[in-house]
């Protein structure tokens, strides 16, 4: 950001350098051997608080950069401003927040990332990553409210480091209750259920000129289960139970 001041009928020359960008470039291997293809990236840039900020433009329901690896695994993201970076290879998902993220020094948390410094104009190599097939697995199974044995319409899934609580990754259950988290590395955590709601059908108005009465939502409480993650997780059920509601 450059700061100018400007007067009335007075002409305000500024001077703006403009430094040329960075880049970090590696390539990105399956640890039985075959490049990685197509493969999204994700880069922490470190902040002024010392903490890891996401670089790029990180929207709900996308990822933050374009940048994908070749056919032979190779990748380059570039522009980048004078900084310490973690670069990381994210595994195929719907969305940034719903994919693991595999970081330099093939491990699945910044904490334990090695990290890149930059200067501006610097071209880094080197910087490869190696995705271990053998430490993802799966979780799925579904949600049900326990007095009427049936799911909610709606709710939405956390899984947390159990150490720390950090988030792993999210997703949202499907219409009939069912639940997946496609790829999850081996580990403890936390699988939390917020949001929890269903709808029960409104019935047919009164008269023939009446309105329909509104649809009546029920809320379910949060439930928080441990698991633990060294093999695929099927038929993981939860027992949703519903948040009484408040009298008038």
């Amino acid at each position: 950001m450059v700061e100018i001041s400007v007067r009335a009928q007075q002409t305000t020359d500024v001077s703006i350098e403009i430094e040329r960008g960075a880049e970090i470039a590696g390539r990105v291997t399956y640890d039985d051997g075959p490049p990685a293809i197509g493969i999204r990236f994700a880069i922490h840039r470190r902040n002024a608080k010392g903490g890891w900020s996401i670089v790029g433009a990180l929207r709900e329901g996308s990822f933050a950069l374009h940048e994908t690896s070749d056919s032979h695994g190779r990748f380059v993201i570039p522009n980048l401003p004078a900084g310490e970076y973690i670069p990381c290879a994210v595994i195929p998902g719907d969305t940034q927040v719903s994919s693991p993220q595999i970081c330099l020094g093939n491990v699945f948390r910044k904490r334990d990332a090695r990290s890149i410094s930059v200067g501006a104009g610097d071209v880094v190599n080197g910087a490869d990553i190696q995705i271990p097939l053998r430490a993802i697995h799966s979780i799925a199974g579904s949600l049900v409210q326990i007095a009427t044995d049936q799911p909610p319409i709606q709710a939405k899934l956390l899984l947390l480091y159990s150490d720390d609580r950090e988030v792993a990754m999210s997703t949202s259950s499907f219409y009939d209750g069912t639940f997946l988290f496609p790829f999850v590395p081996e580990g403890s955590y936390i699988l939390q259920v917020t949001d929890g709601k269903s709808t029960e059908p409104a019935p047919a108005p009164s008269t023939e000129n009446s309105a329909s009465p509104p649809a009546k939502v029920h809320e379910f409480a949060k439930r928080e289960l441990a698991v633990t993650v060294d093999r695929d997780v099927r038929d993981f059920n939860v027992g949703m139970v519903e948040i009484p509601a408040q009298q008038p």
